[in-house]
């Protein structure tokens, strides 16, 4: 996401500023630091609820080719942290 923000449609709308300046592969190992990693979850792993608040197409897409975008939605996913 970092390398190729400037190639999404949604960043090319805010200052540079507010874009991203780093990646972190393991969220595990900012444990050094004191933040400890509670879960980590992609669009995949999402509720029922949450599902049915997606638009229709992306509920079809996610329905029928899970296979297909499984690869590509692992890249990013939504962390939960606890500091300590």
């Amino acid at each position: 996401m970092v390398r190729n923000q400037r190639r999404q449609d949604s960043m090319k709308k805010l200052p540079k500023e507010s874009w991203f300046k780093w990646e972190c592969d393991n969220p595990e190992s900012l444990s050094d630091w004191g933040i400890e990693l509670i879960s980590s979850k992609t669009l995949l792993d999402a509720s029922p609820e949450l599902r049915k608040s997606l638009s229709t197409v992306f509920r079809v897409i996610m329905a029928l080719v899970p296979g297909f975008i499984k690869k590509k939605m692992t890249q990013y996913r939504l962390n939960q942290f606890e500091i300590v």
